[in-house]
């Protein structure tokens, strides 16, 4: 049953290709708004907009999760308050992925 999902988000860390990108085009086909992390911004870029192209709303987070100090949680904050993903901070819609 396709969209089960729907109406929640997916942080996927890694999203610029391999398994991160399955796991975010994953998402999208299940109509989860995907937020994508990557240090890799080309192949970050090209994975959202094959999400985009799916339907699905993303957000695109150039980081490096594995750097002391990584944006990605203060990224999170603040992007979210200003998009659609408003959802994401403090509520129980949301799935983590980590690589």
């Amino acid at each position: 049953m396709r969209g089960m999902l729907g109406g929640r988000i997916a942080v996927v860390t890694g999203a610029a290709s391999g398994i991160g990108r399955a796991t975010a085009l994953a998402y999208a086909s299940e109509e989860v708004k995907v937020v994508v992390s990557d240090i890799d911004e080309k192949g970050l870029t090209e994975t959202a907009d094959r999400v985009r192209a799916q339907g699905s709303d993303v957000l695109v987070l150039g980081t490096d999760i594995h750097s002391v100090g990584s944006t990605l949680p203060s990224s999170l904050r603040s992007c979210t308050v200003k998009t659609d993903f408003s959802k994401l901070e403090g509520s129980e819609s949301y799935i983590f992925v980590p690589k």
